[in-house]
């Protein structure tokens, strides 16, 4: 997945501030409206479109609420970045591969005892259907 993630980066279309941990539980909401973002720790200068795979990952996707071909439209219409297929294909598989990296690495902290989350010890049982989801991805 590295070699195919060298081998088909391509510069982002407009750089922008990324959040990079984009997700449901990660935003405050007031009745209808965001008022917030949490969790900034991952922020980062790149592809914005990184934000919009890592919010579809699978663990928390909005899919069954929103689309991703629907929200891809809604974003591009209210003036977000031309999302290409190239590039979600590539944040969507450059996002499972950084889920399965994290999820090693909080499983192996609790079994080698510098961590005592036992949320985190059965994080390594996400990595194969990250890697699947990449595998399909990838073609």
């Amino acid at each position: 997945m590295y070699d195919w993630l060298d081998d088909n980066a391509a510069p982002p279309a407009r750089p922008a501030v990324v959040h990079g941990d984009l997700r449901p539980g990660n935003v405050l909401y007031e009745g209808d409206r965001i008022v917030g973002l949490l969790d900034w720790e991952m922020a980062h200068v790149g592809d914005p479109v990184e934000d919009i795979a890592w919010a579809y990952h699978a663990l928390w996707s909005p899919e069954r609420f929103v689309p991703l071909e629907e929200f891809v439209a809604a974003y591009e219409a209210a003036g977000g970045v031309p999302v290409t297929p190239a590039a979600l294909r590539w944040n969507r598989v450059s996002c499972e591969v950084k889920y399965a990296t994290i999820s090693l690495q909080a499983a192996s902290a609790v079994i080698g005892g510098r961590s005592h989350n036992l949320r985190l010890i059965d994080r390594a049982r996400t990595v194969i259907p990250s890697i699947q989801a990449c595998l399909e991805w990838i073609g």
